[in-house]
């Protein structure tokens, strides 16, 4: 039967009949086709976000659960990590956001307790925010991480984001500074 439950969804807006998705407990999956039954994994884990890049569809990023990220050059053909730059110590939600610059694809945004910012498709990043939660407190679970980053479409300089302890911050600047 081919059901899963999809966390998130992707098309490659090059080739339509490329579809994604982020699944529970079934890792990133596509097909090339568009088919039902020929749907592959790409990434493993819990499958979260997946982003095609519009402007070349060669590039694009899967993760799995708490933030592990894989970005690919080639179509999928081969992949590697995509976090360098990032702290691991840094809080990462289940579901760690991560969002494009509609307006320039090689720039993408990571939301852990701050906001990370790549301009090289990933290859390197690099924080444009201090702590945007209430800070850390010890529940047992990770807490206290960002949940979701909005790049504005008109301009790029407006970045929203919001975190599981009830905050939500503008930056009108690229991140010099946070309202």
């Amino acid at each position: 039967l081919p059901i899963n439950q999809f966390y998130t969804c992707e098309i490659d807006y090059n080739s339509p009949e490329k579809l994604y998705g982020g699944l529970q407990d079934n890792g990133v999956v596509r097909t090339t086709t568009g088919n039902t039954n020929d749907w592959n994994a790409i990434v493993g884990g819990d499958g979260f976000y997946v982003l095609v890049d519009s402007s070349n569809s060669n590039y694009s990023y899967g993760e799995s659960q708490y933030g592990a990220l894989e970005r690919t050059s080639n179509g999928w053909a081969s992949a590697a990590g995509a976090t360098n730059g990032i702290s691991n110590t840094s809080r990462k939600n289940w579901n760690t956001p991560v969002a494009f610059n509609p307006l320039n694809t090689r720039s993408l945004y990571y939301g852990a307790e701050k906001i990370y910012k790549s301009v090289n498709r990933a290859q390197q990043w690099s924080a444009i925010s201090g702590d945007l939660t209430n800070g850390f407190v010890n529940l047992g679970i990770t807490y206290a991480t960002i949940t979701t980053i909005v790049v504005s479409p008109l301009d790029s300089n407006i970045i929203v984001s919001g975190t599981d302890d009830g905050n939500v911050w503008v930056t009108i600047n690229t991140g010099v500074g946070w309202t």
